[in-house]
């Protein structure tokens, strides 16, 4: 059995504000080992939120990431926001691979109140091979084209 101690420093991180369907790739400071994207929800369809964090496309990143329980082992990510009037925490969903094979961690959101943000964090073991990663955000609904990001790959 492994054990695995997290240590806080705190930091004030800017929040990333962050839109749907649009992979951001981004890299985390070694110094903070934190990151914070918001989603503001206005205009968006109440329909689950998918959070997908996986490896950037630099070799270095899919070198140290080959499959999603690397990044299980460096990360920890968690989604917040408010519903009816009650603060929710989502944490790591499934661990899987797209449907080209890149390895992931997925945070689901199911509920928020109208026009509330939702806040991802995502934390960094001090010794993680590598911080660079790619985040996209979609909901899936009837058409296919945000399905690609799904585990399960069509």
């Amino acid at each position: 059995q492994q054990q695995i101690e997290w240590r806080v420093r705190p930091s004030l991180v800017p929040p990333l504000v962050i839109a749907l369907d649009s992979p951001i790739p981004f890299t985390i400071a070694r110094s903070v080992s934190a990151t914070l994207f918001k989603l503001p929800t206005r205009d968006l369809p109440n329909v689950r939120l998918y959070f997908q964090i996986m490896p950037d496309n630099s070799p270095d990143s899919k070198r140290a990431y080959p499959d999603w329980q690397d990044l299980e082992r460096n990360l920890k990510m968690m989604a917040s926001t408010v519903y009816q009037g009650e603060v929710l925490y989502f944490g790591v969903s499934q661990g899987g691979r797209t449907s080209d094979g890149t390895p992931g961690l997925l945070v689901i959101v199911s509920n928020w109140d109208k026009n509330a943000d939702v806040w991802l964090q995502i934390f960094t073991e001090a010794d993680a091979p590598n911080l660079s990663f790619t985040l996209v955000t979609y909901q899936m609904g009837d058409a296919f084209d945000t399905w690609k990001w799904w585990f399960g790959g069509i």
